[in-house]
């Protein structure tokens, strides 16, 4: 699996060559990626002397059960590579040696010396300004340090052994990682002082209190476990709320193991993973006004604990009261540290004791019962009395929560394991293998606790449930707003957002669809209408034109559509959020959103008492987004009686697929990435040219589109404050997808693959870009959980060419997928959505352009020098240029792009990432409320390119029906109807109503794979021969499909939509699931245009464009 893709593997060798291809010069990062492409840096005979030095001195750990260890759980330490001395990168596999000792660094361009001596001196200068601190001891039968000293150790060379040292550099030329990309090392866990004086654990001289420590590399799960904090809105008066939330924490806790039980939630395990349930878990209850109550599950049955946290300061810049509301005031409580109330062991109980496990059911259960629970919880609320009276509006079917103060209640929680916890990241050894330059003191905890006390965890996740606004952004404001409207221009429903990148409502994506493609509005059941004129010449001059290209004129008037957003209560809730989410990333916890509404009912009459519309995810997804998170969720759920539906296993899927109990996550991570001095990340990607005064979203005053990059870098990370190329994630796993953008900054334009060197004169350096990753991890190894710390480094070489024909060849289409959505969404929140459309337009038109222009040159070369030019191979004149003869295409056809190799689909994958739920404005039946909107743009953000891709332009497969069937019959049919028509008559050679009831021959089966959805239809409605059932599909369809499923994060629903010989009986159902995938017949909301004719208005505004032609 690739880990950094380029959008082109051919990159550009100077500013020309780039601006000339129209492309960004972006990059797709997936920081965790894949385990099984690891290589683990050891060489078989450093190996093998590593492991019987291990099996003579084991490291800290209970897992004596077994024989040997795995090999990629023990790579080679970080202290045994050499580094370069001025850039401190890791050894290059690919850096030129230029003498016996000493090596180019091609990410700076410097030589330095990989000898012991001075790799030996150059860590201890590194460090001498740096400390970590030590553990004395550790207890092996609980989360506790037998000593209380502390100890501090200087970082010295204890892990660089000066034998096995100059053993692995002796030949340094047959290095077995000299020709590995990838490479994982060892990082220490932690530091513990000698329990007695070795001749390793000598004063260091003039230092009475400074001792040498040695390093842990590995600790059994338990001793530093993963975290699962649960917060839970506990304002909500209905109990289908609470119900919904504890059935789907009781499917995470009971979870089988996939190698015990290959069950339904087997399938979440990747790559062999299992269940950690090492993984200790707490459950708080959030109450109005700053009320915050917490199980203590030490005891049966879950004891409640009261504390009050303190609500945003009215006059700090990061929470201005900006409300009159009565129902708010500022009587103050005492806000006790909850380090003096309880300890890390009451809170977080252990899943792998079964009294422990049984303390959280019952807690569970008990908030099931919310009538006892949640009562118990709110009754310390000095409002308590208003309180319990508001949930005897339960009856009535109209109640809602919200009014918690959320962002105040993460922060007294991360202050609290700031105080009493320790995760590995903090080892400023650690960021020093990484090359971080920061004061000690800006990563390290909290040092009130002597380090022997303090409470060892690898990192964690918050999950918090949501039933309305947080306090911060203000119930009272938001329904006063709301009110004002009529309910015709309310900004949208409720209904559910964020799952699979999708908000729309079923059978109401595309609602306002031409089906037939080219606007005759025929019906695609009565087969006479024609298919659409897609590959017919066009006349210029009489198609439709597109005047208005330079997105200026829709955002003029932004329409009400793009959701304008409330109020806050407080100010500056934008800069909140964000400062508490990257406080949980150098926590080593990221915060995963899920809010639940109630679903509206049928009789919607009644607009006076609307449920809440509005629970501010815009905002709480700044959440997500700085500390890791895979983005927020917005489900429903019934206000009647409890019923199964699939939004309970939305909702269960998602927890389990976010949990570290089920899946391998990277928690603590530091993330650098290192360039040579003529590139840098480009920092202003999406910005427009137009000044920042001149932004015209309704939404502009909230900043959005400030917070949407981090130092150049998009998708769910923060940046450190001191190193733009350094990078904080809370945790994370193998879908966590980021995506950056470089500059060439030198000042000759290029990018340089020579450099001199005194003795050798000039010198070939291949351009690199090395990303290092370092995270802690729980893995398996001879059948225990254990927790490690890592670093993953990455150097990717760039194939440098002159040639844009090169270039524009070697497009990675699914890449550009990612980098063009993070291009168009931040165009959105600085413009509005409606003005997306012409944006995406304009780039398309830059794009296609400069592919004309790159054909005509390369024909002058051609006719110049012959065909040896570079990217002549992959050129055909009659393909791209208007006045060639013997072309293949149409006029209309070369001019948008059918003749590049590479371009043909490239309209197509703009217009359906236009038409994606999270940029389309509201229009006709797709009205997403703004939270749904939100959720599915943040998912969206954090979905790897093939997943984007699908998520746009699902996989659609033609099958036909039998046990012999192997594959599908074709396996891309366009998304239109009548090409899915077409497509069964070809295969089938009957269409609606021939043969009548007579035909037993094969019928064609439709298999649908996105994000959002799975599902195989039998296509009755398109070619009704027959009636179908579940024994004519093939094993190898449901094979196929399965593995479609597999291969996201969060495996969607999957349908088999096949009559089963009952009359309609999910006709309807399965024409909305098919219809809402139909991107070509789709309209845009903002020109009302169908593909075809989007296509052939940007062919005229081209040729326009376009010198004279013959």
């Amino acid at each position: 699996m690739t880990v950094l893709q380029p959008i082109t593997t051919k990159s550009p060798s100077n500013c020309d060559v780039l601006e000339q291809s129209g492309l960004p010069f972006s990059f797709v990062l997936r920081p965790f990626g894949n385990r099984n492409s690891l290589s683990s840096g050891n060489d078989d005979e450093f190996y093998a002397r590593q492991l019987e030095k291990r099996r003579r001195n084991p490291p800290i750990s209970d897992d004596s059960k077994g024989e040997g260890a795995d090999i990629q759980h023990y790579p080679l330490k970080l202290a045994l590579v050499a580094k370069c001395t001025h850039c401190g990168s890791p050894m290059n596999p690919s850096s030129p040696i230029v003498g016996r000792w000493t090596v180019l660094c091609n990410l700076c361009g410097q030589t330095y010396d990989i000898d012991y001596q001075t790799q030996h001196e150059s860590r201890m200068a590194a460090s001498a300004s740096l400390s970590v601190t030590s553990f004395p001891s550790i207890s092996m039968k609980s989360n506790t340090h037998t000593q209380n000293k502390s100890v501090t150790k200087q970082l010295d060379s204890s892990d660089m052994d000066e034998t096995e040292y100059r053993n692995r550099y002796s030949r340094t030329s047959t290095l077995t990682e000299c020709v590995k990309p990838l490479m994982e090392y060892s990082l220490p866990l932690l530091s513990m002082a000698p329990l007695s004086p070795t001749p390793n654990s000598m004063r260091i001289e003039d230092s009475t209190d400074m001792e040498i420590a040695e390093n842990i590399y590995t600790l059994p799960a338990k001793l530093c476990p993963p975290l699962l904090a649960i917060f839970i809105d506990a304002t909500c008066p209905n109990p289908q709320y609470y119900n919904r939330i504890c059935e789907a924490l009781n499917q995470l806790i009971n979870l089988k193991d996939s190698s015990e039980n290959e069950s339904k939630s087997g399938e979440h395990v990747k790559d062999g993973y299992g269940l950690c349930k090492s993984t200790r878990i707490g459950i708080f209850c959030m109450t109005e006004n700053g009320g915050l109550s917490i199980f203590d599950l030490t005891e049966n049955g879950g004891h409640l604990k009261h504390v009050w946290v303190r609500k945003p300061d009215a006059d700090t810049a990061s929470g201005h009261y900006q409300s009159g509301d009565d129902d708010y005031d500022n009587e103050e409580f005492e806000v006790a540290p909850l380090a003096d109330i309880m300890t890390p062991e009451e809170i977080f109980a252990p899943l792998d004791s079964e009294y422990s496990k049984s303390c959280v059911l019952s807690a569970l259960r008990g908030l099931a019962d919310s009538s006892i629970t949640i009562d118990m919880a709110c009754q310390r609320s000095h409002n308590s009395k208003k309180k319990l009276t508001s949930r005897t509006k339960v009856s009535s079917g109209h109640g809602h929560g919200g009014g918690v103060c959320f962002g105040s209640t993460l922060e007294y929680f991360l202050d609290f394991m700031k105080h009493v916890g320790y995760h590995p990241g903090e080892m400023n050894h650690n960021n020093h293998m990484l090359g971080e330059n920061i004061d000690s003191g800006t990563c390290t905890s909290s040092c009130d606790l002597e380090p022997a006390q303090k409470f060892i965890y690898a990192g964690g996740k918050i999950m918090c449930f949501l039933s309305g606004p947080p306090d911060e952004i203000g119930v009272p404001t938001i329904r006063k707003s709301l009110k004002a409207e009529s309910q015709a221009e309310q900004n949208g429903r409720i209904g559910a957002g964020g799952y699979g990148g999708s908000c729309a409502e079923l059978g109401k994506r595309f609602e306002s669809m031409k089906y037939g493609g080219s606007g005759g509005g025929g019906s695609y059941l009565s087969g006479n209408d024609e298919p659409a004129d897609g590959d017919g010449d066009v006349e210029f001059g009489k198609g439709l034109p597109r005047k208005d290209i330079s997105g200026k004129g829709s955002a003029e008037k932004p329409s009400h559509q793009d959701g304008k957003i409330a109020k806050t209560k407080y100010l500056n809730v934008t800069a909140l959020y964000e400062d508490i989410g990257k406080y949980s990333a150098r926590g080593a916890f990221s915060t995963e959103i899920f809010a639940l509404l109630p679903k509206l009912e049928n009789d919607e009459s009644d607009t006076e008492h609307l449920p809440e519309q509005y629970v501010g995810i815009p905002f709480l997804r700044l959440l997500s987004d700085r500390s890791g998170g895979a983005g927020p969720l917005v489900l429903t759920y019934p206000l009647g009686p409890s019923t199964s539906d699939d939004e309970d296993d939305i909702l269960a899927n998602e927890v389990i697929s976010r949990s570290p109990l089920n899946r391998n996550h990277a928690f603590g991570s530091l993330l650098r990435v290192r360039l040579p001095p003529s590139l840098r990340i480009d920092t202003n990607t999406a910005r427009s040219k137009a000044s920042k005064s001149n932004k015209m979203s309704v939404n502009s005053e909230h900043n959005f589109d400030e917070c949407y990059q981090t130092n150049g870098m998009y998708g769910s990370i923060t940046a450190s404050n001191e190193d733009i190329a350094l990078f904080y994630i809370g945790s994370c796993d193998e879908s966590s997808t980021l995506s950056f953008a470089l500059n060439i900054c030198s000042r000759s334009g290029r990018l340089d693959e020579y450099v001199y060197v005194d003795g050798r004169g000039d010198v070939r350096l291949c351009p690199c870009i090395q990303t290092c990753f370092a995270y802690t991890s729980i893995v398996k190894n001879r059948g225990q959980w254990v927790t490690v710390r890592r670093l993953r480094v990455l150097t990717l070489e760039l194939d440098l060419t002159v040639s844009v024909e090169s270039m524009t060849a070697s497009l990675d289409s699914e890449a550009l997928i990612v980098s063009l959505y993070h291009n168009f969404y931040h165009h959105a929140l600085q413009y509005g959505l409606t003005s997306v459309e012409d944006h995406a337009v304009s780039w398309l038109l830059s794009v296609l352009f400069c592919s004309y222009e790159s054909a005509r040159k390369m024909q002058g070369l051609i006719d110049r020098y012959g065909p040896t030019v570079e990217g002549a191979s992959e050129y055909y004149p009659s393909d791209r240029l208007l006045d060639k003869e013997g072309s293949h295409f149409s006029n209309r056809d070369i001019l948008l792009g059918r003749g590049h190799v590479v371009f043909e689909f490239l309209p197509l994958l703009v217009f359906a990432l236009v038409q994606s739920d999270a940029l389309r404005p509201n229009c006709g039946g797709f009205k997403p409320s703004i939270d749904a909107r939100a959720a599915a743009a943040a998912h969206m953000g954090n979905m790897p390119p093939l997943t984007i891709s699908r998520c746009i332009a699902p996989r659609l497969e033609l099958w036909l029906t039998g046990e012999d069937s192997s594959k599908a019959v074709n396996e891309d049919v366009n998304m239109s109807m009548n090409d899915v028509r077409y497509a069964i008559i070809d295969y089938i050679g009957a269409s609606d109503g021939e043969e009548g009831g007579n035909y037993n021959g094969v019928m064609p089966l439709l298999l649908l794979d996105s994000p959002s959805q799975v599902f195989i239809h039998d296509c009755r409605e398109l070619c009704n021969l027959r009636k179908t059932t579940d024994e004519d599909i093939p094993p190898a369809m449901i094979d196929s499909a399965e593995d479609g499923r597999r291969s996201y994060r969060v495996a969607p629903q999957f349908n088999k939509l096949v009559s089963n010989g009952v009359e309609d009986c999910t006709c309807a159902v399965a024409m909305q699931h098919l219809s809402d995938a139909m991107v070509e017949d789709s309209v845009t909301s903002v020109k009302k245009e169908t593909f075809n004719e989007w296509c052939t208005a940007i062919a005229e505004v081209l040729h326009s464009e376009l010198p004279t032609t013959t």
